[in-house]
């Protein structure tokens, strides 16, 4: 299964060229700075030239005194200035090279090159005080490296399982811990650990996929290969027996069967490559096979407490282990030679992830802290506090996010540089296991009680559960059949309901009829209104018109009298004064004017009495118009009382039948699926039942 040079023999061939191709150059380095730089040999006498003047026991500039190792070392009122093995996030350094400011010295030439390089060799060899002094291993400075590359071995086609039987081998009263979950890196598939089987799950639908026989006892963990094409189970019978076992996801074959323990496997990973097989356990050794023919390669006896995780990197080129003491120590694949030992967690269960690069290994622990780890020189890059009480397991996605839980009952997002994305729900039972999904961005996490459950990554809304427990093929086609009956006695219901929500119809009919009653009622109350009005106007016109003339009829009562004694006056004038002409032509004038102002006073009696009479006869008019208009309106009144509870009784009623078919249709499509869930648990029970299927 390994046809090409192994990944170790690579990687020393080309650090052996590369040492040969760099040794004239590190001569030439050697001529050029000392091979070992000191405070005492060589940086105080640059400080005493150019900084000692500021920077003193006497005058602490800045709070800062160069005169001394011990008080570098201290630093200044900024904090550290130097920092060993590590000249970039050194402030001295910064600012002697004029890459930060202030620039030192101040209002003075930067100093020499050789004198910087010098200052820049002592950082980086560690800051040493003098020759006898040995280098000490710098604190972990700033972030992980952010992820650069991510693997692009995609195989041509997600691997997904067969039909498989979906039989559970064991179903409990109660179900147990979720022990072990895995997800497919390539597929929308999800592995979980159950008594005696592997369950086979789809992380989008979360339905059971397949299930596949773990005769060999309780799977304690389960890992895809890298390209999602084989499943690794390990586990056994606590004190008794362990054993790996590997099926072939696409056809559901099993494989291979590895290793042969006196205790249940707690750990185990296949390599990249599938060519080899790691697994530990309570007797603290590192057993690791060859898959192509199941031969141990090597042991690893280095852990002192029982061993829970082991992690091949993606590349292949590495295997990670962690012990309960909180250990983790990092080893050559190939071969088991030690590469780094990594201490930090308190002892407690430790699990581990790789990042997709190979290039950073994170852990968690009992003690709740999340640590990445560089392989270059095995340095702790980042810490922080993901959960009180401690950490259960962790996962990179491939984007080198990572997703953690633990015993404060949440689960939750982590960015590559450990900034909080989301904290997911809080669950009332202890989280054990969490899983990252690529294919449907979903957070998986396995809790106390044998429940899996499902967020929306990019949300964090919860999408579902599902439990490692699932129901007997029997049992489902039982509780179908339940189903099924169920719904067909509710259709029945609720088809009476209906029937009976049907009389709806006639009130509707009937409300149509008032609504046409009301209708013309108010047609025959607007036209009362309108004779009435008609009425009131000729009423209110008549009114007008006898007050006029009455007015008139007294002005001509009371100015005519005054007109026929001047009349009277004008004639006694005229015989008085003998015939007068000028006299008598105005006596003639007032007669005149009397006369007319009788007839005047003669025709408005007339037309007084004409529009008295007219008002007389307009009276009966008036009075029907309104008795007309107040039984109309009475009429319309009562139609309306009685119309708007009628009108909200129809409504109701037409709610209820619209309820009732809605219902009754929901049933009905309830009926069709209660139907073919019956179907497919008889045919799932039957193909169960196949020789096939059991093997």
């Amino acid at each position: 299964m390994f046809d090409s040079i192994p990944f170790w023999q690579r990687t020393l061939t080309v650090m052996v060229c590369a040492a040969a191709c760099l040794l004239p150059l590190a001569v030439r380095a050697e001529d050029e700075t000392p091979k070992r730089v000191t405070y005492d040999d060589h940086i105080k006498s640059i400080l005493r030239a150019k900084c000692f003047s500021c920077h003193n026991a006497d005058d602490r500039k800045g709070e800062l005194d160069l005169s001394s190792y011990a008080a570098t070392r201290e630093g200044g009122a900024s904090g550290e200035v130097v920092v060993p093995g590590d000249s970039l996030n050194s402030l001295l350094f910064a600012l002697v090279a004029h890459t930060d400011e202030p620039a030192m010295p101040p209002e003075s030439p930067k100093l020499a090159e050789d004198s910087i390089e010098l200052i820049k060799a002592w950082v980086d060899g560690g800051a040493l005080e003098n020759a006898g002094s040995r280098v000490a291993r710098a604190e972990p400075v700033g972030l992980p490296p952010e992820l650069t590359a991510t693997p692009t071995d995609a195989p041509k086609s997600a691997p997904m399982p067969p039909r498989l039987s979906l039989q559970p081998l064991v179903h409990t009263e109660r179900a147990d811990v979720v022990r072990a979950l895995a997800v497919s890196p390539w597929s929308p598939l999800l592995a979980v650990a159950a008594p005696k089987q592997v369950l086979l799950f789809h992380t989008e639908s979360l339905q059971l996929l397949g299930v596949l026989p773990f005769p060999e006892g309780m799977p304690e963990v389960l890992r895809f290969s890298r390209n999602g094409a084989v499943l690794l189970a390990g586990g056994g019978r606590g004190g008794l027996a362990g054993h790996t076992v590997a099926w072939n996801v696409t056809t559901g074959e099993r494989l291979v069967q590895l290793g042969d323990e006196l205790d249940t496997v707690l750990a185990a990973d296949i390599s990249a490559d599938h060519a080899l097989v790691a697994l530990g356990g309570p007797k603290r050794v590192v057993r690791v096979f060859s898959a192509d023919d199941g031969r141990q390669m090597y042991e690893m006896r280095k852990h002192v407490e029982w061993i829970y995780d082991v992690r091949f990197s993606p590349d292949a080129a590495l295997l990670a282990s962690a012990d309960r003491s909180g250990a983790v120590r990092v080893s050559e694949a190939w071969t088991g030679d030690e590469y780094l030992a990594l201490k930090g967690h308190e002892p407690g269960r430790v699990s581990l992830a790789w990042r997709a690069d190979s290039n950073l290994l994170a852990s968690c622990g009992a003690d709740g802290a999340v640590r990445f780890w560089e392989m270059e020189k095995g340095e702790q890059v980042a810490k922080w506090d993901a959960h009180q009480g401690g950490a259960t397991s962790l996962a990179f996605t491939s984007d080198g996010r990572l997703v953690t839980c633990g015993k404060d009952g949440t689960t939750k997002l982590w960015s590559g540089q450990g900034k909080l994305l989301r904290t997911f729900e809080t669950l009332a039972d202890e989280p054990l296991r969490t899983v990252y999904c690529e294919q449907s961005g979903r957070v998986l996490t396995g809790n106390f009680v044998g429940e899996v459950i499902a967020w929306d990554a990019a949300s964090g809304d919860r999408k579902g559960r599902l439990t490692n427990n699932p129901p007997t093929l029997q049992s489902r086609v039982e509780a179908s059949q339940q189903r099924l009956h169920e719904l067909q006695t509710l259709i029945a219901a609720l088809a009476r309901e209906q029937r009976v929500a049907e009389d709806t119809a006639a009130a509707a009919a009937e409300l149509a009829k008032r609504h046409e009653q009301l209708d013309d009622a108010q047609r025959r109350a607007d036209a009362a209104r309108t004779v009435a009005r008609l009425v009131e106007r000729d009423r209110d016109r008549l009114d007008g018109e006898i007050g006029r003339i009455e007015a008139r009829v007294r002005r001509l009562e009371t100015g005519l009298p005054n007109l026929q004694e001047a009349v009277r006056r004008a004639d006694r004038s005229v015989r008085e004064l003998g015939g007068d002409e000028e006299v008598r032509r105005l006596e003639q004038q007032l007669r005149t004017l009397a006369r007319r102002r009788q007839g005047q006073l003669n025709g408005a009696k007339a037309q007084l009495a004409d529009r008295q009479a007219k008002r007389r006869a307009l009276q009966p008019e008036i009075a029907k118009a309104e008795a007309e208009l107040a039984a109309a309106s009475a009429a319309l009144e009562t139609l309306r009382a009685e119309f708007e509870p009628y009108r909200q009784e129809v409504e109701r009623r037409q709610a209820a039948l619209a309820a009732a078919r809605a219902s009754l249709a929901a049933a009905e499509a309830q009926l069709e699926e209660a139907e073919a869930e019956v179907v497919r648990w008889q045919e799932e029970l039957a193909f169960a039942r196949l020789p096939t299927a059991q093997e």
